[in-house]
Order: C-alpha cells, then sequence, then structure tokens
C-alpha cells in the first residue's frame, strides 16, 4: 500500500528488514500519484546517502517521478546526472526527455556526458534526440566517424542524425 511504502522510506536504513525495501518502496509508490507520494520519492531522489540500497532506490523514485509526470522534480532529476552512478545518470537522463524538459543547461550536461565511456551513450543520444537538441547535433556526429563502436549506439546516433536533420 502507500501507507506502507512511504513508511518504509521514512525507516533507517540499518533497521529495515531487507536492503531492497527502500527499492520495492520506491517501486510501488509510482502507482500512487500525489503530493505526499512525490515528496518521498523526491526525497529519495535529493538523498546524498551513497549506501547501495539507496543508490538502487533513487533510480526507481527517478523513474517514477517521471510516470507521475512531476515536473517539480525536474530541477532534483537534472542534478543526479553529476552522480558517479552511471545507472542514476542514465535514468536522470531518461525521465528528463520523459518530462520533455528542454533545459539547456541540462542539455549541455547529458551531451557533455557523451565524452565519458562509463555512461550509456546509447540512451543519451537518444534523449538529446527526443529533445530536439539540433545544438548537439555536431557532437552526436562525430559517433558516426568513430572506429569500433558498439552498434547500438552506432544505430541511437545515425537515427539521431536521421531525426534531427533530416540526412
Amino acid at each position: 500500500s502507500q501507507e506502507k511504502a512511504l513508511e518504509i522510506l521514512g525507516t533507517p536504513s540499518d533497521e529495515l528488514y531487507l536492503a531492497r525495501d527502500y527499492y520495492k518502496a520506491a517501486f510501488h509508490l509510482s502507482k500512487y500519484p500525489g503530493r505526499e507520494t512525490e515528496e518521498a520519492l523526491l526525497s529519495l531522489v535529493n538523498s546524498e546517502s551513497k549506501e547501495q540500497s539507496v543508490l538502487l532506490a533513487k533510480r526507481k523514485a527517478i523513474e517514477g517521478l517521471a510516470i507521475l509526470r512531476c515536473i517539480r522534480a525536474i530541477p532534483s532529476i537534472g542534478n543526479c546526472l553529476g552522480s558517479d552512478d552511471p545507472y542514476i545518470v542514465e535514468n536522470a537522463a531518461w525521465a528528463l526527455q520523459k518530462l520533455e524538459c528542454k533545459n539547456i543547461e541540462f542539455i549541455k550536461k547529458i551531451s557533455s556526458l557523451l565524452d565519458d565511456p562509463k555512461q550509456n551513450r546509447r540512451v543519451l543520444i537518444q534523449t538529446l534526440s527526443r529533445l530536439e537538441a539540433v545544438s548537439e547535433l555536431p557532437k552526436i556526429k562525430l559517433f558516426l566517424v568513430k572506429d569500433s563502436l558498439p552498434s547500438h549506439v552506432l544505430g541511437a546516433a545515425i537515427a539521431s542524425v536521421v531525426r534531427l536533420s533530416g540526412e
């Protein structure tokens, strides 16, 4: 229930029965739209904890806020683009495109993340394309001439160039 999920997220991690309880609570909360749910998920997204259980739940909270179309979460989600966890970065980029965020600072940050081989470049390229970030087309085109690029990244780059330029 929503009440149980909120209770779990309010419990210190060392008092949880299972470490994955935070993740499960965040997952279930996305089924309950409303201010209380958004506040709980935002609190998780804004958490600075480096505990694995919190990081996993943070990914799900980012996704949940996007599914709930929580526009006020955009600044918090955008801040997650600076995370050391590439999966949090991936979820943040996906969520920003789902929320149709056209914030130029976030678009530039996503584009700069393409330089980091630890990041999921396919998702980043798709996000830029879906956000119609034509300004980032030159950077995306660079992927068309790289040697030994994984096919899923090359495919995303090709699709993005076609979508953004018609070439």
